[in-house]
């Protein structure tokens, strides 16, 4: 069990402890809720991270992903443990096979802090507020100080923090004590090479002194000391901004199932460019074509978005990217698009307001104008090469009944302060005949 944690943990705090983005970084070149990246390791790879200094090359082309994690940037307030919590602003959530581990974050302008992070096992989906899986809270205290920015080359840190933590298994508890000591400094910059392309980064060297005090207690008796251990370890992170972090970790701890290895690092890397990236912002544009009804949709959302879900608001729906849609009735519509990929999903409505003319038998030549449409406080008709009597124009409301009445022979300006916002028709008649319909829109 504690190796099963120890390797969520690793992946957990890889996320959210060692983002960066450009060669000067900042707190706003850190990945933001919503993201979502695919990581990969390689236990078995005989790299090393190379030498630090200026304008390196780091041939890394032969990294394998043996195993992937998503790792998911959410809204802490959504996870279980958000109370046990409450400074945190970002939360990094790492599915592992069947396992869940959650980390939580304060990111200010000047710093990166790790608050702590929830390990549960048999829990692979987000778990809701307040329910109830089997997890355990690690907490750190004080945080762990992850990052001062702006960080660059030759800028370091150093920092101490301390860990609790107890797994219980058939009434016995094993209660870990763990103290850290940290010294981080940007020790090189160049270009890494990956499988999947070339990338500047800034290279990270990260030592580590960890001591341990492990306590065995059984139910009705004291805590034992069970024993204790001091290491003190070098880890190099390779930071580059189309990663939104951490490109390529080394870590020397890390051990495979309970066993060293003969790799002297465990390699843990980014999948940039393939399952990597985030979840669309969903807009588009509205493009009222007259009064036919016709109204062309053009999608304009970001991040790539794969499908599409349109809503037109009067029951119909459409999955094509730029959808023309035409409406029956003028009047105002909810029109919302879902756009998705990969990463998730996001929705944006807005308000279409359009006039639909449903009967136009007006004279050739003649042409009736509506300015505006919608309106507000005034309305203005007018009839051009009208050369007949007065046409007898009436305005009715939403519930059919008669609004405003009036002749027409050529222009009419009509104060409508007082008007109700929503949908009005009209009819433009002489003597007998329906020389044009359609609707009016008060805004």
């Amino acid at each position: 069990m504690k190796n099963i944690y120890v390797g969520l943990f690793f992946m957990c705090c890889f996320w959210s402890t060692q983002l960066g983005a450009q060669i000067t970084l900042t707190s706003s070149n850190y990945v933001q809720v919503g993201d979502r990246v695919q990581i990969a390791t390689d236990s078995m790879s005989a790299l090393t991270p190379g030498e630090g200094g200026a304008n390196q090359i780091w041939d890394f082309t032969s990294l394998s992903a043996q195993d992937t994690a998503i790792v998911s940037i959410v809204d802490p307030a959504t996870t279980i443990y958000a109370d046990s919590f409450p400074d945190a602003n970002q939360a990094s959530l790492v599915i592992a096979d069947m396992d869940t581990a959650i980390s939580y974050q304060l990111i200010t302008a000047d710093h990166l802090s790790l608050l702590g992070v929830g390990v549960g096992l048999f829990a692979p989906n987000l778990p809701e507020t307040g329910s109830d899986p089997d997890f355990d809270v690690i907490r750190f205290d004080p945080p762990e100080l992850q990052a001062v920015f702006p960080t660059t080359f030759g800028s370091s840190f150093q920092d101490s923090s301390e860990v609790t933590f107890s797994i219980t298994d058939e009434g016995a508890t094993l209660a870990l004590k763990q103290v850290t000591r940290k010294s981080a400094t940007i020790d090189g910059w160049g270009t890494v090479q990956m499988p999947n392309g070339n990338f500047q980064a800034l290279r990270e060297q990260v030592i580590t002194t960890v001591t341990d005090s492990i306590f065995l207690s059984e139910p009705g008796e004291d805590p034992i000391f069970f024993g204790g251990d001091f290491s003190v370890d070098t880890s190099y992170n390779f930071l580059a901004a189309e990663s939104k972090g951490v490109l390529v970790s080394f870590d020397s701890r890390f051990i495979l199932d309970g066993e060293p290895t003969d790799s002297p690092y465990q390699v843990t890397f980014s999948l940039v460019g393939g399952a990597q990236g985030s979840a669309p912002v969903s807009d588009f544009l509205v493009a009222i074509q007259g009064e036919s009804g016709a109204v062309q949709f053009t999608d304009q959302s970001t991040n790539d978005p794969t499908d599409w879900m349109w809503d037109f608001g009067d029951g119909n729906t459409s999955t094509m990217q730029n959808p023309t849609h035409s409406y029956a009735e003028g009047g105002t519509y909810n029109v919302c698009l879902t756009a998705g990929n990969e990463f998730g999903s996001n929705e944006v409505c807005k308000e279409v307001s359009l006039v639909v003319t449903s009967l136009n038998n007006l004279p050739a030549g003649t042409t009736l104008k509506i300015m505006p449409n919608p309106f507000s406080d005034q309305l203005r008709l007018r009839l051009t090469n009208w050369d007949r009597p007065a046409a007898e124009l009436l305005i009715y409301d939403a519930t059919g009944r008669l609004q405003y009445r009036t002749e027409l022979r050529d222009e009419v300006r009509i104060n409508t302060t007082r008007w109700a916002p929503g949908t009005y028709s009209y009819q433009l008649r002489q003597a007998d005949q329906v020389l044009r319909t359609g609707q009016l829109l008060r805004k």
